[in-house]
């Protein structure tokens, strides 16, 4: 019977091993989860024989992080020949990224982020509902990007959890269901994900479906802008800027969106720009503001091509010019912009820039109106006498 009891442990000791369960292997995951990736990719060196799949993609994100790609996709591939999910998904998210050596082919990320997903990995599933809502590689599918986000909002994934519920908001696909909604993000927002976080703030702060609270919307964009993220850094930018429900705060207001502007957050730039053009906390200064603005709008942000349009028209820093303020309008007013349809109404009512042509003044007010403008509606009765 000692014999016997021996011989077991061994067979139950070989197993470990061949399953890279070993303790030091324990603690090179160990310190992947704590991202120690100098660490962990060390020891997994030292026992690369005894290397489960996972851990072999393990290995491969390590060499990612260092920015030694040949390496991290020899390893994803070696996982994911494997069939491992994670190893798949790896693999997947370097032929999305393009990562060398291996070139851009969504069609190679989507055929990986299926296999990982027909293992339940909720991360790869999730990117499956964002390919299909946005029609990535794959036409537009809201039916599918739906069912990919249902599946990985029910495996835990809480990016999952906010882009559902977005869905449920917006009545996107599904019929809208405000409570559905709010469900999703609050369960994204206790997983510490920052879009969920954000938009329960959004919530809060418009007051949607909940009672209109500032001081929890606030306390939420807080959360996740200290996590960095450029979207809640801007709201709270613009709740300072206008005093929306607090006290106006031009110098917080331009702290927030300086951190959104640093990762390139266009709408948070476009504000800088605004403050600098209309002095708001700080001096006027049009060379900035002109720079700022233009990059904004030549990136098709229809705020930056409003706000630039504006400088063109009132001559700031430079001469009046009605001709490319006129262009520029447009260029915002044709993707729906409210106040540069009014604009470019009004411009043509008064011609400035153009002839005088009331049919077109009018054509342009009613776009307005039909947002609820409210300057373009009674415009719209007055030229109509």
């Amino acid at each position: 019977m000692k014999y016997l009891i021996l011989i077991i442990f061994a067979f139950l000791n070989l197993n470990l091993n061949l399953n890279g369960q070993t303790p030091e292997l324990g603690k090179a995951d160990e310190l992947f989860s704590n991202k120690e990736y100098i660490s962990s990719k060390e020891i997994y060196y030292k026992n690369l024989d005894q290397l489960s799949p996972k851990q072999l993609a393990n290995l491969g994100f390590c060499h990612f992080m260092e920015k030694e790609n040949d390496e991290a996709v020899k390893y994803f591939k070696k996982s994911a020949e494997q069939e491992d999910p994670t190893g798949q998904r790896y693999l997947g998210f370097a032929y999305e990224k393009g990562i060398e050596p291996l070139e851009k082919d969504l069609s190679k990320a989507i055929e990986f982020y299926k296999k990982a997903a027909d293992q339940n990995d909720n991360i790869a599933t999730s990117n499956l509902g964002y390919y299909y809502f946005n029609g990535l590689g794959v036409p537009k599918d809201y039916e599918l990007a739906f069912k990919f986000y249902s599946k990985a909002a029910e495996l835990g994934n809480p990016r999952a959890m906010n882009n559902l519920g977005d869905m449920y908001e917006n009545g996107i696909y599904i019929t809208r269901n405000l409570e559905k909604a709010y469900n999703l993000y609050v369960e994204s927002a206790e997983n510490e994900d920052v879009y969920g976080i954000t938009n329960l703030a959004e919530l809060y702060e418009e007051g949607i479906y909940v009672e209109k609270n500032i001081i929890e919307a606030i306390k939420l964009y807080e959360q996740a802008a200290n996590k960095n993220h450029a979207a809640a850094q801007n709201s709270l930018g613009v709740i300072y800027l206008y005093g929306n429900g607090v006290e106006q705060d031009y110098k917080k207001a331009y702290e927030w969106f300086d951190k959104a502007a640093n990762q390139l957050e266009i709408t948070a730039m476009v504000n800088i720009g605004r403050m600098h053009r209309l002095g708001l906390g700080v001096e006027k200064n049009y060379e900035l503001a002109l720079k700022i603005l233009n990059y904004a709008a030549v990136n098709g942000n229809i705020y930056g091509q409003y706000e630039l349009a504006n400088m063109y028209y009132n001559g700031e820093g430079m001469d009046k010019d009605f001709e490319t303020a006129m262009k520029i309008y447009k260029a915002a007013g044709n993707k729906g912009f409210a106040e540069a349809q009014a604009n470019i109404a009004y411009m043509y009512e008064n011609g400035e820039g153009v002839e005088v042509n009331l049919v077109e003044a009018i054509r342009w007010y009613e776009l307005a109106a039909n947002q609820g403008h409210k300057y373009s509606i009674d415009k719209i009765n007055e030229l109509k006498k």
